[in-house]
């Protein structure tokens, strides 16, 4: 591919993700923007990432509730950028130092804080980057510094540094209690595992024209005046190919369905399909996400109790390799 195309496309993926040109550049694949081009390790670990970080504060069922007790979701409130490469998931921050305290697995009764599976592989000597592998689907994740490394900060661990953190992996194998968290997250199909994939990767998109952003469903870039929320909920969950998301906070529906979507963007193939009361429903293949907003006060008298997804008929599934 000439080198003028490779440039413009590596240009147009940073105005939306907000990578520098080193952070885009190996994403790129041919003439795409490369955020879903990946192994089918990666993809499954993005798909799981997600019902690990999109389920917070409900209790509509005891599996779904497991999993939200991991807060994984507390990592998308750290100012981070997400950076999607073929063979791994990179998160860009000012502290991936501190980020390594909330990603890596802690036994916690009968549940897991942190990511299930989660195991350090190896780290950059000058402390720039640190590398984990998921053991239950395979998949990479990187912490990395969004910039220059501070000096202060490397060989300098801080008094909570992991006592785990060395370049070889300890354990190959998933504990009861990760299993029996991961063992929760339903099977998906291809089709839904890539929306689930592509949502994570576009959590801290930005529309350039400033059109739509989502701001990982925590804080709204556009500052635009919506509700804020005494508590934040999210729910993601569903059977099969057909899934909902529904959350409080600053960020509109339309907003994720349009980044999900958008010609410049979005994920090849995926189409919003339906539109209706605050309700949008995006489509790829036999995968259905719906997705909707509700706003405070709503959350501060009740707890989110959402219908159930309507039953279509759907191909065989994959579950979670333990």
């Amino acid at each position: 591919m000439p080198h003028s195309v490779r440039r413009r496309m590596i240009a147009q993926r940073r105005k939306f993700t907000g990578e520098a040109t080193e952070q885009a550049a190996p994403g790129v694949r041919g003439r795409s923007h490369g955020l879903d081009e990946c192994t089918l390790e990666q993809r499954r670990f993005r798909a799981v990432l997600a019902v690990l970080m999109l389920n917070e504060h409900t209790d509509h069922n005891l599996g779904q509730d497991t999993v939200a007790r991991c807060i994984a979701s507390s990592v998308l409130r750290q100012m981070i950028h997400i950076s999607a490469r073929p063979d791994e998931l990179v998160v860009l921050s000012d502290i991936p130092h501190h980020l390594i305290q909330k990603v890596l697995p802690r036994d916690v009764a009968s549940t897991v804080h942190g990511i299930p599976g989660l195991r350090c592989l190896d780290a950059d000597p000058d402390g720039r980057w640190y590398r984990f592998l998921h053991v239950g689907t395979g998949g990479m994740f990187r912490l990395q510094y969004a910039g220059p490394t501070p000096e202060e900060y490397c060989f300098r661990p801080e008094p909570d540094w992991p006592d785990s953190w060395n370049p070889v992996t300890p354990l190959q194998t998933l504990t009861e209690n990760e299993a029996h968290v991961l063992a929760q997250i339903p099977a998906m199909h291809d089709d839904l595992e890539t929306l689930l994939a592509g949502l994570v990767v576009r959590l801290s998109c930005k529309d350039p024209d400033d059109r739509w952003a989502l701001g990982e469903l925590d804080w709204d870039p556009l500052r635009r005046r919506h509700p804020k929320a005494v508590t934040y909920r999210r729910y993601l969950w569903g059977s099969g190919n057909d899934w909902i998301l529904h959350y409080n906070g600053p960020i509109p529906a339309d907003d994720i369905a349009v980044a999900l979507t958008d010609a410049r963007i979005g994920i090849a193939g995926a189409r919003i399909a339906g539109h209706q009361d605050g309700l949008v429903r995006v489509e790829r293949g036999t995968a259905s996400l719906e997705i909707s907003n509700y706003t405070a006060p709503y959350d501060r008298v009740r707890p989110f109790a959402p219908r159930t997804p309507p039953s279509r008929h759907r191909p065989a599934e994959r579950a979670l390799r333990t």
